[in-house]
């Protein structure tokens, strides 16, 4: 049989909002449930019980002990928190029988490790961290060994059809779902995409150096200068002047050509590419 834990627990007479005051005084209400006993109302105390929940989790067995000298074999099922401080608020637990097998969830635990994940090549996709199981008490496991040094290569994957766990544990997961794989590492990926990457540059480099006339039209900044008195006739306004860029000037470079007049006026004109011309209009 499994792994047993004991939870010393008392029978409950309180019920609905007077439950608080029990929490304030340390300890955590819980219900009992089972297919062939009738519901519990049961209270523990909260650090206890905080200890036995992390050794147990949802698929080990806990014998409670009430003190009336009658095993009490029980799972937890649903364990409710208080959403701000995380602190324990309720618990929900299925007593089980002996005799009948019962649905739990199994963790997948990894070990080993992967060589070409080793070296760099490679990284590791997890896929599914449990699966459903239907089992015996007796024979409830409480997590699976799952050796990944045997895959070795890009593509190499596990599933759950890959698992052996016997005959008496029935496995209700689809057998199709990934439990790991092996996938190509960045590093490979970017390799083979700088060489892609490099011809396409090279290509749209031709295709610009091909063309052989541009007209770029621009438009000078406006600017508003105030003389004097803040009246609006004195209010000096200038309006924008479109400059025509072509073919026919031999300027060296490209290169941003900046004039300030007097009355701060700020016009722009940008020369994009050689043998260009500026045309004002």
């Amino acid at each position: 049989m499994a792994e047993e834990i004991i939870l010393s627990v008392k029978p409950r007479e309180i019920v609905g909002k007077q439950v608080r005051a029990l929490r304030r005084a340390g300890w955590i209400p819980l219900s009992v449930y089972g297919a062939h006993t009738t519901a519990k109302n049961l209270q523990a105390e909260e650090r206890p019980l905080r200890t036995v929940l992390h050794r147990a989790g949802h698929n080990r067995l806990i014998r409670l002990d009430n003190g009336d000298g009658k095993p009490h074999l029980v799972i937890a099922r649903e364990i409710q928190r208080e959403p701000i401080s995380g602190n324990l608020w309720h618990v929900d637990f299925q007593e089980i029988s002996l005799t009948e097998k019962m649905q739990v969830d199994v963790p997948i635990v990894l070990h080993g490790t992967s060589p070409i994940v080793k070296s760099g090549n490679g990284l590791l996709l997890r896929g599914l961290e449990k699966i459903a199981v239907r089992v015996l008490a007796a024979d409830l496991i409480p997590e699976i060994q799952l050796d990944i040094s045997g895959l070795q290569n890009i593509g190499d994957s596990i599933h759950v059809s890959n698992l052996e766990l016997g005959d008496k544990v029935e496995i209700l997961t689809s057998h199709d779902e990934l439990l790991a794989k092996i996938i190509r590492s960045r590093r490979n990926r970017s390799a083979r995409g700088n060489r892609r990457s490099r011809s396409g540059q090279q290509r749209q480099e031709r295709r610009r150096r091909s063309r052989s006339q541009e007209i770029i039209f621009g438009c000078a900044a406006l600017a508003r200068v105030k003389i004097g008195a803040v009246r609006r006739r004195q209010s000096v306004f200038r309006t924008p002047r479109i400059f025509a860029l072509g073919r026919g000037c031999d300027f060296s470079r490209r290169r941003m050509a900046l004039r300030t007049n007097p009355w701060g006026l700020v016009w722009t004109c940008a020369i994009i590419r050689q043998n260009d011309c500026c045309f004002s209009a």
